[in-house]
C-alpha cells in the first residue's frame, strides 16, 4: 500500500475515533438534559408545595387568632357568672365561691 495512502486512511481513523468519541459526549450530554428537564419539574411541584404551604399558614394563623379571641371570652364570661352566682349567693344568705 501506498505510505502517503496509509496515512490518509490512518489520519481518517484517527478523526472517526475523535467522532466516536464526542457522540460519546452527546449521550451524556442527552442523559444530562433529560435531568435537567426533571429539575424543572421539580421546581414547578416546589412552587406550587410553597403556595400551599402559605395559604395554610394563613389558615392556622386565622385559626390561631379565633382561639385566643375565644380565650378572652370565655375568661370574660367566667368573671362575669362568678359575679352574678355570688350576687345570688348573697341574696340568698349562701356561702361565698372561692
Amino acid at each position: 500500500m501506498d505510505p502517503d495512502l496509509a496515512d490518509r486512511f490512518d489520519r481518517i481513523e484517527s478523526q472517526l475515533g475523535r467522532l466516536d468519541g464526542i457522540e460519546e459526549q452527546l449521550g451524556r450530554l442527552d442523559g444530562i438534559e433529560e435531568q435537567l428537564g426533571r429539575l424543572d419539574g421539580i421546581e414547578e411541584e416546589l412552587r406550587q408545595v410553597h403556595v400551599v404551604v402559605e395559604d395554610q399558614r394563613a389558615t392556622i394563623q386565622t385559626v390561631a387568632e379565633g382561639v385566643a379571641s375565644n380565650d378572652e371570652k370565655i375568661t370574660r364570661l367566667r368573671a362575669e357568672m362568678k359575679e352574678e352566682f355570688e350576687e345570688v349567693r348573697s341574696v340568698l344568705h349562701l356561702r361565698p365561691i372561692h
